[in-house]
C-alpha cells in the first residue's frame, strides 16, 4: 500500500516538475522573441517614418502608389502601439499582478512576431511589385528622426534595461 502511494506521490510530483519546466521555457522564449523583435521593430518604425515623410513630400506625391503608403501608415501605427504596449507592461508589477504581466508579455511577444511577419511580406510585396524608375534605386538618404520616435526608442531602451535588470 505504502509503495502505491509512494508511486502516485511520485507521478504528482514528476507532473508538476514538468509543467514547471514548461514555464519557464515558455517565459524564456517569450523574452528571447521580445529581444529580437524590439531592435528590428524599433528600426523598421524609423524606416517607415523616412518612407512616409518623403512620400508626403509634394515632389514625391506621384511617384509612390497612395496603396504602398497607406499600407506602411496603418503597420507604423501598429508597430508604434506594440512597441508602445511593452513600454507599459515591462514595468514591474506589483506581486498580484505577475500572472497578468506574464500574459500581456506573451501576448507583446506574439504581435512583434506577427508584425515582424508582415513587415518583411512587405519588403517581399514591394520587390514584386517594384515600377521601372522606384525611388528605391536613389541612394540613402539620411534618417529623420521625430521627437515622438527619439521619445519611444529612449522609452524601449529604459524599457529592455529594467527587464534586463530584474532577469538577473
Amino acid at each position: 500500500m505504502e509503495a502505491a502511494v509512494a508511486g502516485v506521490g511520485k507521478a504528482v510530483l514528476n507532473c508538476l516538475l514538468s509543467g514547471a519546466k514548461a514555464a519557464i521555457d515558455q517565459d524564456v522564449a517569450t523574452r528571447q522573441g521580445i529581444q529580437r523583435g524590439l531592435p528590428f521593430l524599433t528600426d523598421e518604425l524609423a524606416e517607415m517614418q523616412s518612407f512616409l515623410s518623403d512620400a508626403d513630400d509634394e515632389r514625391n506625391k506621384d511617384k509612390v502608389p497612395r496603396s504602398r503608403v497607406k499600407y506602411i501608415r496603418d503597420l507604423a501605427y501598429e508597430v508604434e502601439d506594440c512597441l508602445q504596449d511593452f513600454v507599459v507592461h515591462s514595468e514591474k508589477p506589483s506581486w498580484w499582478g505577475i500572472p497578468r504581466a506574464r500574459l500581456e508579455q506573451h501576448r507583446i511577444a506574439e504581435e512583434m512576431k506577427g508584425l515582424r511577419g508582415r513587415v518583411e511580406d512587405m519588403a517581399q510585396r514591394k520587390s514584386r511589385y517594384r515600377l521601372v524608375g522606384d525611388s528605391s534605386s536613389e541612394p540613402d538618404r539620411p534618417i529623420i528622426v521625430s521627437p515622438e520616435m527619439f521619445a519611444i526608442e529612449q522609452a524601449v531602451r529604459d524599457a529592455m534595461q529594467r527587464q534586463q535588470q530584474q532577469g538577473k
